[in-house]
């Protein structure tokens, strides 16, 4: 299913794949030379070739759990935080009148589609990071600016507030929780840290069945960690979550663990947990790595019982 965003490959000709796709879910493009770069490099992985009937086939097989709410709404940008000196959180207040008017109710864990461009037509996903969860009217994403990232250069740029932005979603359900689940790890890196704002606050106020969460964060440098005093106040506040941070390259101030996310990993007990993850492609990478070795040494999680998303 095409995606709307700014991750599509510059394409030879200059097309944007996900503009031109009709009913049987088939590109439709004059100008197209079937050079398959797209489809190659697509970093959704999502774009393939097929024939129609494959294509059809495709279209009915696929589980649109986690999409069914998604539409389009307006909102008004109502408050722009600097989290750190590359990051910044953008809080939404949706608009209620008018043809785009609406909600977007969603489940912690998953992520919104926001416009970032009209020429060209340009939409960027972001995880909703919301600390208030239960809000109805507004919801937060939090970007970080990235040197040559073209969607993050437009919001640091124009975004301002006050600012009448078009949101679509919800969308997204890898990092949804089951609230089933005794035994529940959230594994987070860098700005993959964003869905479990979130999740953390929900967890922590009406945690189900669910008697132990930990949350591991891992970054390169101490002064990195976004939203720390947050996740520290839940811990306080929650006697099901656990907050476990580590530092790859801390300074000599810096008294807890060290070494990446895997490191502290290979140290934890993860029998009947579920897991759910969040970051840099290596890092997630790293993670299903270890994961797989720990279960061959019969201390780790089966596959089906792994969840993530790269931020």
């Amino acid at each position: 299913m095409p995606q709307v965003c700014d991750l599509c490959p510059v394409c030879p000709v200059q097309l944007s794949p996900f503009q031109n796709f009709d009913d049987n879910n088939q590109f439709r493009s004059e100008l197209c030379i079937r050079c398959g770069t797209c489809v190659a490099n697509c970093p959704a992985n999502q774009l393939q070739l097929a024939t129609v009937k494959e294509a059809d086939y495709l279209k009915q097989t696929t589980v649109l759990e986690g999409y069914e709410k998604r539409t389009p709404v307006s909102a008004v940008i109502e408050k722009i935080e600097q989290i750190s000196p590359s990051v910044r959180e953008f809080t939404f207040r949706m608009e209620t009148n008018g043809e785009t008017g609406g909600k977007i109710e969603y489940t912690p864990g998953q992520f919104v589609l926001i416009k970032v461009s009209d020429e060209p037509e340009m939409y960027r996903a972001y995880s909703i990071s919301s600390k208030f969860p239960d809000d109805p009217d507004r919801l937060s994403v939090t970007v970080q600016k990235k040197e040559g990232g073209y969607a993050s250069d437009i919001v640091f740029r124009d975004f301002t507030e006050g600012m009448r932005v078009q949101l679509e979603g919800p969308m997204g359900r890898d990092l949804v929780v089951d609230k089933e689940a005794e035994k529940v790890l959230f594994i987070g890196g860098g700005i993959g840290i964003t869905p479990f704002v979130p999740i953390v606050k929900d967890i922590s106020d009406n945690p189900g069945k669910i008697t132990n969460a930990v949350l591991l964060y891992g970054v390169n440098k101490e002064g990195d960690f976004l939203y720390d005093s947050f996740f520290e106040d839940a811990e306080k506040r929650s006697d099901v979550f656990e907050y476990v941070r580590t530092v790859a390259w801390p300074g000599e101030e810096w008294k807890g663990n060290t070494g990446f996310v895997t490191e502290t990993l290979k140290n934890m007990d993860l029998t009947g947990c579920k897991i759910y993850m969040c970051g840099p492609p290596p890092m997630v990478k790293a993670v299903l790595k270890t994961l797989e070795e720990m279960q061959i040494e019969g201390r780790g999680v089966e596959e089906q019982n792994v969840y993530y998303e790269s931020a």
